[in-house]
């Protein structure tokens, strides 16, 4: 069997956690591309290769418990809908699958028959009936409830708010800081401020990633602060592409966060627009997970941006993913 060629943009990515330099943990992603071959062995009309899946990532079917990646990616795999006959997928794993479990440590060994056990139970689940008749979007779009505001945030009704923060020390910035600030009472809004700085430095450090929920805080019932910008520090400077994992992480964590405090309708902005990643790279990571599985959570992403939102629509329009405009758009 000879591969004869893949696609230049994946399909859907995998935002997990990995052992990185000095012992600590950092968040990557993994991308599943679709190719060609030009056979495959008998029995088998669709095949998975990986390299190395050592790592650890939510698995929504747990509760949004951290778990090893190959476990995830079967996980997702019983979600998408590009792969025909899912029933007869072959499978050929070509790495390492251990993750320590707090993913810091290099070169760990443990048991890894849940990612077979994973990998086997996806394939023998799926009908190839259902595989055969679904469609080639890229992401399971039926599944979200997005609406689309050109409202700011702090003019959105919503049981909580999304604050993107650098985790080794999370303070009150950007597009969901200027709504907390414009939402709170003028005569209340000092001592307010001063006691959610030092909440939110007593949150620290928080795990890239991550999230942790504050509240309630204006006209939000919670203030979901997540771990998503990357601390820069003098010998360690981000790419753009580890600095979009983090955020794709930590959007994931924050729904799963929203689904634990019962949070039924949360207000995001774009997160990552600015110097860290480019727009269209920054978008598409925040609408990953928002379509990677069926959260029980309304998310209302603000964009009053005209370019981000333009943007942010062909995306999805490209994507085949679903959204409806705000009632309260003006």
């Amino acid at each position: 069997m000879k591969i004869l060629s893949l696609e230049h943009s994946p399909i859907t990515e995998i935002f997990f956690q990995s052992a990185g330099p000095r012992g600590k943990a950092e968040t990557a992603r993994l991308p599943i591309f679709r190719g060609t071959a030009d056979s495959l062995p008998t029995g088998v009309t669709s095949l998975l290769i990986t390299s190395d899946l050592q790592g650890l990532a939510p698995l929504w079917s747990a509760g949004g418990e951290a778990r090893l990646l190959g476990e995830v990616l079967a996980e997702q795999l019983s979600e998408l809908q590009d792969i025909p006959e899912l029933s007869r997928l072959g499978v050929i794993l070509c790495g390492d699958l251990f993750s320590a479990p707090d993913a810091a440590k290099r070169g760990a060994s443990g048991d890894v028959t849940s990612v077979w056990g994973s990998l086997s139970a996806t394939a023998q689940a799926q009908s190839p009936s259902a595989a055969a008749n679904a469609s080639r979007s890229p992401i399971r779009q039926e599944k979200t409830m997005l609406r689309i505001s050109l409202q700011p945030c702090q003019s959105i009704s919503a049981d909580a708010l999304l604050l993107p923060v650098d985790g080794v020390r999370p303070a009150l910035g950007g597009a969901a800081g200027r709504a907390v600030r414009a939402a709170l009472p003028a005569a209340e809004r000092t001592e307010i401020l001063e006691e959610l700085d030092e909440d939110l430095l007593g949150l620290a450090p928080i795990r890239t990633g991550q999230a942790k929920a504050l509240g309630p805080i204006a006209r939000w019932d919670h203030l979901l602060v997540a771990a998503g910008f990357l601390h820069n520090v003098a010998d360690t400077v981000f790419t753009s592409s580890e600095h979009a994992a983090a955020i794709g992480s930590a959007i994931q964590s924050s729904l799963v966060l929203a689904e634990q405090v019962k949070a039924h309708t949360l207000v995001l902005a774009p997160i990552g627009t600015g110097a860290r990643v480019d727009v269209s790279t920054a978008l598409r990571t925040l609408l990953i997970p928002l379509f990677s599985k069926q959260w029980k959570v309304e998310v209302v992403l603000s964009l009053i941006d005209e370019p981000i939102r333009l943007e942010a629509l062909r995306l999805m329009n490209d994507f085949g993913l679903s959204y409806r405009m705000d009632a309260d758009n003006p």
